[in-house]
């Protein structure tokens, strides 16, 4: 009968437990069946509810969850691992206070904490050097793999405090605690607490660390995941004290409203530089940034960053403002891009880009590129697939001459309206067509509307040799306002016949593969009347024109290579002219290690080279990049060399450096950069050193811009 008892009793217990989803271990375990508790000693371990408990003596209530535990207590569960000397936790709840703890927050993948499109300020900084670079050498893999490679870093969280609650699965307060994001030896690092899981007493073991930055506080409220408040917050790095503030405020998750680490610096021009940020979470799919930028020199400039992502768009759009006091002017600039898809056969489209000074981007552009650009477009467009795939648009375009005066008489199309006909088989022929109204705007010479239509008749043949033939009609009419030499309605009717022929060869080597596409093509436009110059539409005419040329193609396993030759004869040449026109050749190559773009036009006639246009890379050794490139133009009077570097030699340490030199000017070394940036496990720091020459009104400039950052910290409020 007592066998049976006793039996009994350890069967209601065990299942007890199963119903709690408990297990316990220990070299001794007690159960006592009227308070239903148990009791453990040495090498205890307690399961329950997917937390996992270890410690040297334990007590488990097993009907409310209660724990009681003393030494080398270890608390781990799905979003911290705790060690404790002594601990009171109820499983159950996830709740308890624990004695002298080390917190281990754990890893998740580090991304801004207060921007979910953009990148932080650091990794920004990097993106725009990498830009940089990329406007002198197209492809810049490798410094976006730098940035990619950081970008996949991952962020966790210490926490020190000699009386820790856990309030909830997520929660923690202490009246004084640290906390920080750096590993520290000897043995604050995910894989040491991972492997030893208890890692010697708590105290001596936060007391022998020395992280490169924590935060020490009082009444300190951590939510993991979410955000850390804290009072009479210092800032000590390696133990010492750099910041002080009465209160502490920062987001340990993805988007929080609330300032951001500014950015100060100083520039020859500008004098003393600070940029405070503030975000504004304003939804889950919705955010903004105000910028408010103080130039010691200039005055103040405010600005306004609008991001949004839904189902069907997306977009980020800013607005900046500058009262420049020096030259006693008003600078805005407004740039944005929105993608709409409503449906699949809807979509719009907007990339604007306005200033309202042609000086802007010479005064305050940040790479030699933008600021020598001619010309700044806006585009808007509205497009949809109707009728039985044919497509309607209506669009919109605004141009900029930032060479000349605002008032410059660029046509703007405000706007268009356009229609494209799906192909329709008539037989062996295909019959297309394409339509537009559009409305051109501007001060003076002639503008107004135009109406153009042009149906087009495909033949293809040919198997080896693919000929294609087209016959297209022009029909275009004008409603002219401020005609001038024009008539006030003008029109014009025209054709146009083209004919095009290739073939393919395909030749598969031992180590590569060869493709060659041989291809002449010829064009006729008849002569037509001379009209008020909007855009490529007025091109149309006389034209006689031949084009043979040369496709190669060369694919090997380390790199590949295209190569394209076009000779063009103009068959009817106009007085002044030849008959042979300029060579156009294009070139790229890609690999690893290497990227190389150039393309000429060349004028053997004359013999003079009227274009051309390189970009190449070379990594030197690894991850480190040499950067040149040239832009020519005989008709622009352009002549400019561009350099650059980046380099990665260094594990923590980015470099990377641009200038250009551009012959037609007088001062012919133009922006120089160099940036020099430092990534720890836990913090980064980037400077910039800048230098923009004078152009006889803009004054020279030579900037220098800090930007620090702690990781996992995103916003801050400090007051």
């Amino acid at each position: 009968m007592r066998f049976l008892i006793a039996f009994l009793s350890i069967l209601l217990a065990l299942t007890t437990l199963a119903e709690a989803a408990t297990t316990i271990t220990a070299d001794s375990l007690e159960h006592f069946e009227k308070e239903d508790k148990y009791v453990a000693l040495g090498k205890v371990r307690i399961e329950r509810n997917g937390a996992v408990v270890t410690a040297d003596k334990g007590i488990l209530y097993n009907r409310t969850g209660d724990a009681e535990l003393e030494g080398n207590v270890v608390y781990e569960d799905q979003t911290a691992m705790m060690n404790s000397e002594k601990a009171k936790l109820n499983l159950d709840k996830n709740t308890g206070e624990m004695q002298n703890a080390i917190i281990y927050i754990k890893e998740r993948k580090y991304q801004d904490l207060s921007r979910k499109q953009a990148l932080t300020p650091i990794l920004a900084s990097m993106a725009a050097s990498a830009n940089t670079a990329s406007t002198v050498a197209s492809t810049n893999a490798s410094g976006q793999t730098m940035i990619a490679e950081l970008q996949r870093q991952t962020i966790h969280y210490w926490i020190y405090g000699e009386n820790i609650s856990k309030l909830a699965e997520d929660r923690y307060h202490a009246q004084r605690a640290s906390i920080t994001s750096c590993d520290s030896e000897p043995c604050l690092s995910p894989g040491v607490i991972q492997k030893q899981r208890y890692l010697g007493a708590p105290r001596e073991v936060a007391e022998s660390a020395s992280p490169s930055w924590a935060f020490h506080g009082r009444d300190v409220s951590i939510t993991v995941g979410e955000k850390m408040t804290a009072q009479h917050v210092t800032l000590r790095v390696k133990d010492t004290p750099v910041f002080y503030a009465p209160y502490f405020y920062a987001p340990v998750r993805e988007r929080q409203t609330g300032l951001l680490i500014p950015t100060v610096g100083t520039s020859s021009m500008k004098g003393f530089i600070y940029k405070q940020p503030f975000f504004w979470a304003i939804d889950d799919n919705k955010d903004a940034t105000v910028d408010v930028d103080y130039f010691s020199k200039l005055g103040v400039g405010t600005g306004l960053q609008y991001r949004y992502l839904d189902f069907d768009g997306k977009g980020q759009w800013s607005v900046y403002h500058l009262r420049d006091k020096e030259v006693r002017k008003d600078y805005l600039e407004i740039k944005g891009q929105s993608d709409y898809r409503p449906t699949t056969d809807i979509r719009g489209f907007a990339d604007v880009n306005y200033v309202n000074g042609n000086d802007y981007y010479r005064r305050y552009g940040s790479n030699t590129v933008a600021s020598s650009e001619r010309f700044l477009q806006s585009s808007a467009e509205l497009s949809a697939h109707a009728w039985a795939d044919n497509r309607v648009y209506l669009l919109g375009q605004y141009w900029i001459d930032l060479h000349q005066d605002q008032n410059a008489k660029e046509p703007q199309k405000l706007p268009e309206i356009g229609y494209f006909m799906k192909p329709i088989p008539l037989g062996p022929l295909t019959l297309s067509m394409q339509s537009s109204l559009a409305n051109f705007v501007r001060p003076s010479d002639p503008s107004g509307q135009r109406l153009d239509i042009m149906p087009t008749l495909t033949y293809s043949t040919g198997d080896t040799i693919r000929l294609t033939q087209q016959l297209s009609l022009r029909e275009t009419a004008y409603w002219l306002r401020n005609p001038g030499t024009y008539r006030a309605t003008e029109h014009r009717e025209s054709l146009e016949y083209r004919a095009y022929a290739f073939s393919r060869f395909i030749k598969t080597h031992d180590d590569f593969t060869h493709i060659l596409e041989p291809f002449v093509e010829y064009r006729f436009i008849p002569k037509t009347r001379n009209l008020p110059q909007f855009d490529s539409v007025e091109s149309f005419n006389r034209t006689s024109l031949v084009q043979v040329g040369m496709l190669n193609n060369f694919t090997f396993k380390a790199f590949n290579a295209f190569l394209k030759a076009t000779q063009p004869i103009d068959m009817d040449p106009q007085p002044g002219t030849h008959a042979v026109q300029p060579t156009a050749v294009a070139l790229s190559v890609f690999g690893k290690g290497v990227g190389v773009q150039f393309d000429t036009s060349h004028d053997f006639s004359r013999g003079r080279t009227e274009s051309a246009n390189t970009a190449a890379w070379l990594e030197v050794f690894n991850q480190t990049r040499l950067i040149v490139g040239e832009r020519y133009s005989r008709t622009d009077n352009i002549m400019l060399y561009t350099m650059g570097f980046d380099s990665r030699y260094w594990q923590n340490w980015f470099f990377s450096g641009t200038l250009g030199y551009d012959m037609k000017q007088a001062s012919k070394l133009r922006d120089v950069q160099l940036v020099a940036t430092r990534m720890q496990q836990c913090w980064a720091v980037s400077t910039t050193l800048t230098r923009k020459p004078g152009d006889g009104v803009t004054p020279s400039d030579i900037s220098f811009m800090l930007l620090f950052e702690l990781k996992g910290i995103g916003v801050l409020k400090l007051l």
